[in-house]
């Protein structure tokens, strides 16, 4: 899955190359409920405010485990707080919405969250991101693995 804007040509060509196994991405703020996959077009459509409460909810739950420390693991940490939830309200209809907006560098935020996207196609449970089978949180402890919390 990759960004489908701004470069539509060179990413239209290049999802043309991997048949079936590329996906463009499109957010749309309209849209609500489960991601939009259409494997005729290769596009995957959703909204970016879920996509992203999604992929922090699968770090909160420890759906996903983060090795301890290390100059990579803070540089992820940093993106994904660059991606700020704040509530905004329309100036012409006076509508409150929540939406994410980018304070710094996000770029691990959103490979992040298109993962989260792309395993969701595939796995099994509920949930809009990762579900791991036989997760067991007491033997990640033991072998020192922390979750990283946002």
């Amino acid at each position: 899955m990759i960004d489908a804007l701004p470069e539509i040509h060179a990413t239209r060509e290049f999802a043309g190359r991997h048949p079936g196994r590329v996906f463009l991405n499109y957010f749309l703020e309209s849209q609500r409920g489960s991601y939009k996959w259409s494997r005729e077009e290769r596009i995957v459509q959703e909204n970016r405010t879920e996509a992203l409460d999604a992929s922090r909810q699968a770090i909160r739950d420890g759906k996903i485990i983060l090795p301890r420390g290390g100059a990579v693991i803070q540089e992820f940490a940093e993106h994904m707080a660059s991606d700020v939830k704040q509530l905004v309200e329309d100036a012409d209809t006076g509508a409150k919405s929540f939406r994410y907006v980018r304070t710094g560098t996000d770029h691990f935020s959103l490979a992040f969250t298109y993962e989260c996207i792309a395993a969701s196609r595939y796995a099994s449970g509920v949930g809009r991101c990762f579900t791991w089978e036989g997760y067991d949180a007491e033997e990640h402890r033991r072998n020192n693995i922390m979750n990283i919390r946002f």
